[in-house]
């Protein structure tokens, strides 16, 4: 791999760069779609106190296809779903107005806000039979 990219380095090439570089204001007129979900932890049945985690996976037909995965909580006895956005996977890049990378814990919040529109929670929650979800 190191003779390669020596020798498109050469002729003025670049390796492919699989990331897709998203201004806030793109970001937030995303629509993402579910693709998948996952518990990798089952509730026990007639357990109150059941707390189920699992993934979950999105993406949104672009240019090039954009991802978005992270990992979540689900406690039954409080009815909620909680993203761990830390978690997330994505092809993206997300910057501000003027081209600066933002920061990480700005593209978890604002991925946390894109995803909340499309209500995330309910979606996984009813696509893997979890019930008494909080809205």
């Amino acid at each position: 791999m190191e003779l390669f990219s020596e020798i498109h380095a050469e002729e003025g090439l670049s390796l492919f760069d699989s990331t897709i570089t998203l201004t806030m204001k793109e970001l937030y007129e995303l629509e993402p779609e579910h693709l998948f979900s996952e518990a990798e932890t089952l509730a026990r049945p007639g357990s109150h106190d059941a707390v189920v985690v699992g993934f979950t996976e999105w993406s949104v037909d672009h240019a090039r296809r954009i991802s978005f995965g992270w990992d979540w909580r689900y406690e039954a006895q409080r009815g909620l779903m909680i993203g761990r956005w830390k978690s997330l996977r994505t092809n993206t890049r997300i910057t501000d107005e003027d081209g600066n990378p933002v920061c990480d814990r700005l593209t978890w919040l604002s991925v946390a806000s894109v995803m909340g529109k499309v209500h995330w929670s309910a979606i996984v929650a009813h696509t893997l039979g979890l019930r008494g979800l909080r809205h």
